[in-house]
């Protein structure tokens, strides 16, 4: 969103009440979290985290935070908190179709600013699949439900079927012969690692 956009939408006595002051390191929003409150920065840097990992930092005054699971209608997918002190808008989910109704262009970013992230993390993907294809052994990449989300050029010729047929099934297929599960191989690899 534009400097000049986000400045005049703040002028208006309304928003003002979504104004929301975020103390450095208190959290924004917590990874798992059921809300789809909509936020946008105003002020301050922001931290992005999945898991233990940083993801990102959030500087850029009109950036909308939230947008995944506004839009799916599902659980945070990340925490958020403030590096220093912060400023958002925190549109509450009630709100919040009400607010876009009010300013559409806000509406507009959400969308071009998702694709500009889809954008990133295929390229990102795309060197990712590139380099584990250089391995010489088997790699495979599974989601939190075991679910293959990736695997290499080695994995395709151990296990058979093309990356394309693989993906989002289950990793416990390719080793059902074997007699074990998701759950004891992260076993064995959490004590290997």
């Amino acid at each position: 969103m534009e400097k000049n956009h986000l400045e005049s939408i703040l002028e208006k006595q309304k928003v003002q009440t979504y104004l929301t002051t975020i103390k450095p390191g208190q959290t924004l929003c917590n990874e798992g979290d059921f809300s789809q409150d909509l936020c946008i920065l105003v002020s301050g840097r922001l931290k992005v985290f999945r898991g233990n990992q940083k993801m990102q930092e959030i500087t850029e005054p009109g950036a909308v935070l939230g947008k995944i699971s506004f839009v799916l209608g599902t659980k945070r997918t990340a925490t958020i908190r403030a590096i220093d002190e912060a400023r958002v808008l925190l549109i509450p989910q009630k709100d919040v179709a009400d607010f876009l109704k009010e300013y559409p262009g806000i509406a507009w970013d959400i969308p071009r600013s998702l694709a500009q992230e889809v954008d990133v993390a295929s390229h990102v993907l795309s060197g990712m699949k590139e380099l584990c294809d250089h391995l010489p052994d088997a790699f495979f990449m599974t989601d939190r439900e075991g679910r293959i989300l990736s695997w290499n050029k080695a994995a395709e010729d151990l296990f058979g079927p093309d990356w394309e047929g693989m993906y989002q099934k289950p990793a416990e297929i390719l080793f059902e012969d074997m007699g074990l599960s998701t759950t004891s191989l992260r076993r064995s690899v959490r004590k290997a690692g």
